[in-house]
C-alpha cells in the first residue's frame, strides 16, 4: 500500500517538475529565428507553460513528494495518538 502511494506521489512530482522545466526549455531554443506565425504559437505556448501542470488531490493540495511527506507525518501522528490513548 505504501509503495503504491510512493509511486503515485513520485509521478505527480515528476509531472510538476517537468512542466516547470518546459517553459525554460522553450525559452532556450532559437524560437526568435522562426517564422512570425511560429513565433506567435510558441509565445502562446510559452505563456501557458508558465503555470506548472499538477494533479490536485482535493483539499489536500497537489500530488507531490512534500504532500506525501505530510500525509506520512500525519498518519504517524494519528497512529501514535491512537496507540497511546488505548493504553
Amino acid at each position: 500500500m505504501l509503495m503504491r502511494l510512493v509511486i503515485y506521489y513520485y509521478n505527480g512530482n515528476e509531472v510538476i517538475y517537468k512542466s516547470e522545466k518546459l517553459a525554460m526549455d522553450i525559452w532556450n531554443t532559437d524560437w526568435y529565428l522562426r517564422s512570425n506565425e511560429d513565433e506567435k504559437l510558441i509565445i502562446i505556448f510559452l505563456v501557458r507553460a508558465q503555470k506548472p501542470l499538477k494533479f490536485d488531490i482535493g483539499p489536500f493540495g497537489a500530488l507531490s513528494l512534500p504532500a506525501f511527506l505530510s500525509v506520512i507525518g500525519a498518519t504517524y501522528s494519528y497512529m501514535m495518538l491512537f496507540i497511546n490513548t488505548n493504553k
